[in-house]
């Protein structure tokens, strides 16, 4: 059966949602797929976790796969673009952060 896999490239900065994969394609025929669908010239499928991706037919349905566009490009963790990584800082902005400042509390819902 057919599912949708979400490709995302990012030298380029291009995401296609609901690219689809049959039970039957082979990996090289995807990959021919996913070089027409960015226009590029080389393509190469890692994870989010920027694991090099042997078989794309065997990904979930729903999965994020990140594609080089160059045989020379280094990648890197899958980050969207609306998360906000706190290394620690001491000044924090209270307009991004619910709750900065305030006490604990303990909640009754589990």
């Amino acid at each position: 059966m057919a599912h949708k896999i979400t490709l995302h490239c990012p030298s380029i900065d291009k995401t296609k949602s609901d690219f689809v994969l049959g039970p039957f394609d082979k990996h090289d025929k995807i990959l021919q797929q996913v070089r027409a669908v960015f226009s590029l010239e080389y393509a190469a499928v890692y994870d989010i976790r920027a694991q090099p991706i042997d078989d794309i037919c065997a990904c979930e349905p729903g999965q994020i796969v990140q594609v080089a566009a160059s045989k020379g490009e280094i990648m890197k963790y899958y980050k969207p673009k609306v998360c906000i990584f706190y290394n620690g800082e001491e000044e924090v902005s209270n307009e991004w952060v619910d709750g900065y400042g305030l006490p604990w509390k303990v909640s009754d819902v589990y």
